[in-house]
Parts: C-alpha cells; structure tokens; sequence
C-alpha cells in the first residue's frame, strides 16, 4: 500500500539510484520529494483511494503518514470531509509546512475523527542499506563513507522551531552520529521551551547503542521503527556495519526492556504494511534470505510485537484514551482474524488472515462477506 499520494522518502529498505545516492548531499532532506514528478491533484486523489483501501485489507484502523505536503494534505482534507477514508490518517507534515500545520491546529485536529494532524517530519540522514546512514565509523570496506549528515545547524533550528509551536517532532535518524546529533538538538529545544509530554519521535533509529538508549529515555523520546527490516535488509546491514555495530542496530528488545517506548511500522511500500509480517519479523529476526536470526538477542515475545502495533502506536500518535485497546469508552476500530497469534508458531502467524477490519463501528473491509460461498 503506497502512502498517500503513492511516494516514499529514500529509507533503510530501498537503494536508491546511482544519481540519488552519488548526489544525496545535494539534496535537502534526504528524499525523493521534490525529485520525482507530482501527479495531478486526480492522480493523487486515486492514488491515495487505492492506498487507504488496501491498508484496511491488511487489518489496519489507522495510519500515520510522513511527509505530506500541500497538495496531500488538500486532497484527503477533501476526501475526508466526504466520508470516503475507510480509516483514520494521522498526517506528518513536512517541516516546511510548520507553519501552515500549525494554522490547521495543534491540538484541535484536522477535519473529523477520520484525519488528522500529527508530528512534523524532518530528516537528519539516509538509509543504511544505500550507506548514506551518518554513522560514527566508517562503513565496512569503505574507509571514506561515514554517510551523509545533513546540516545540523539547519535541522536543529527545526526542531527548536516545531517545539516552541507546540508540535511533536518526527525525526528521520538511522545511524548512530544522526540519532545523537538529533537528541542533542531535542535536549536543546527542551531546554529552551520545556514540555512535559512532548513525546518527540525518531523514525527509525536504527544504530543505537546504550548510552544513545539512555539519552532518548532521558528525554522522552519515542522511537518509531520498522522490524521487517530487519528480516528483509539485516544480512545487508551486517555487511555494512559489522559484528559489533550489528548488536545495537534495530535493538527492540533491549530498547523495551529499558522502558523505551517503541511502536511498531512499515516503511511502506518498501516494505508491506502488513502488522502481521512486523509481528513475525519482531519476534522472528529471521533473515528472508537465510532463514537464521538477525541478532537473535533482541527477538521480542508475540505480546510485545502486539503491543507495538496497537497500545505503543496509539500512545506514539497521543491516541492512547482512544484507541491501542478494545474496551469501553474507546472509538469501535478493531481487526479479525483468522486464528489466535498468541496461539500460534512463527510460521503460523504468517498464515493469519485478516477476517475483517471495523473502524468505527462499522465493516470498511471482509475478506469472505456473509453469506457468500
């Protein structure tokens, strides 16, 4: 399922062009944004139609989706006001947009319960799998390529920027001298305009050993990652970062036994935006192409993967009072499936199938109607 308006920013799981990456310094933020060709405002209405009706095929309620820019905004604006979004969209702005986000509303929300403004997006790097993740070391045969920082002068007045708004932060950050180049700009803007319950988030956070792991707590930053990554990608970042690297890249479990709050993601379309297929990455770490355990160390248990999808997410999207649990008093968005996960081996949860996906109250999506066959 593409993202609204069918793009995607250069992220861990897709190697960009021999042009995007021999360039990407040029490029302000790391991204295809602004590269690639916008569609008509048509061809993005159809385009974000077929993204959102494919996501609820997947069991998903809800989605958060980075860096929209104007016209994405504008066009689900409309098709929200028009009760055609099957599923609630929380929108990541792209930092330039701070100031048109903020006019829409802080806290107030955009249009109905189906849409709303989130966190503003912001990118510090790029990926790992095209080595333009800024890391403290070189990458593994390439004594010159640390990666790619982008200016941090510029990203750090961002975030102090967006945070004296009042806006939650969501900042790109996959290798370890981008996530603390980013946590030393967050513990700035903290200090300028202090906030309780910010809840800042890193898109990612891909390298990041203790004392990074540390830091983030300290703050209260929330880290946003992806696990099938790591299934799809970690044979590749083993390569590129090493044996000892490799230990605290995508390091899920030590993050959540340290009382880091980390939901779980897609990256998608560079990955499915299937909960299901993350469910089994994170418990899982097995490679796709060998089928051995990335990091075994850090495979989480089936009720951690769950809580990533459902209460970490909602409490990521400040939607905790309302969403992440089925229980009184919360919005009627839940997902059937065809058999028990917790019931069911690694293999087996592979072969779930969503039944159906009510958001609302209401059937957006059956697999089997009733009384068909």
């Amino acid at each position: 399922m593409p993202p609204a308006g069918g793009w995607i920013d250069v992220s861990e799981s897709g190697e960009p062009t021999g042009f995007l990456r021999s360039n990407a310094r040029f490029m302000a933020p790391v991204g295809l944004n602004g590269v690639r060709p916008r569609p008509d405002l048509g061809s993005l209405r159809e385009a974000i139609l077929i993204g959102v009706n494919e996501a609820v095929k997947y069991g998903l309620t809800a989605i958060h989706v980075p860096s929209a820019d104007r016209d994405e905004i504008k066009v689900t604006q409309e098709l929200a006001a028009e009760g055609k979004l099957p599923l609630r969209v929380t929108l990541l702005p792209k930092v330039e947009l701070l100031d048109h986000a903020v006019r829409l509303g802080v806290s107030s929300g955009l249009g109905d319960e189906r849409l709303r403004i989130g966190a503003i997006k912001i990118f510090s790097d790029g990926s790992l799998i095209a080595k333009t993740a800024a890391v403290k070391e070189h990458f593994e045969g390439e004594a010159e390529n640390s990666g790619i920082l982008n200016d941090p002068e510029v990203f750090s007045g961002q975030i102090m920027e967006a945070n004296r708004a009042g806006m939650q932060i969501a900042v790109h950050a996959v290798g370890d001298r981008a996530i603390e180049a980013v946590l030393d700009a967050i513990d700035a803007a903290l200090r300028d305009t202090p906030r309780v319950d910010h809840r800042h988030r890193i898109e990612h956070g891909s390298v990041i050993p203790r004392g990074l792991r540390d830091k983030a707590k300290r703050l209260g930053v929330v880290i946003s990652t992806q696990p099938e990554l790591v299934t799809r990608n970690g044979d590749g970042f083993q390569a590129s970062l090493g044996d000892k690297r490799m230990a605290y890249t995508y390091p899920i479990k030590s993050m959540l036994d340290e009382g880091i709050i980390v939901s779980g993601s897609s990256d998608c379309p560079l990955t499915y935006c299937n909960p299901l297929k993350g469910i089994w990455s994170a418990t899982t770490r097995a490679s796709e192409n060998t089928g051995k355990p990335v990091t075994a160390e850090e495979r989480v248990t089936v009720d951690q993967a769950i809580r990533m999808y459902t209460t970490n997410a909602a409490y990521v999207g400040f939607d905790e009072r309302r969403k992440g649990t089925i229980e009184e008093g919360k919005l009627a968005d839940f997902t059937i499936l065809s058999s028990n996960p917790y019931a069911a081996s690694a293999d087996e949860i592979l072969k779930i199938r969503v039944e159906m996906t009510i958001v609302g109250g209401k059937v957006v999506y059956e697999r089997t109607p009733l009384g068909a066959g």
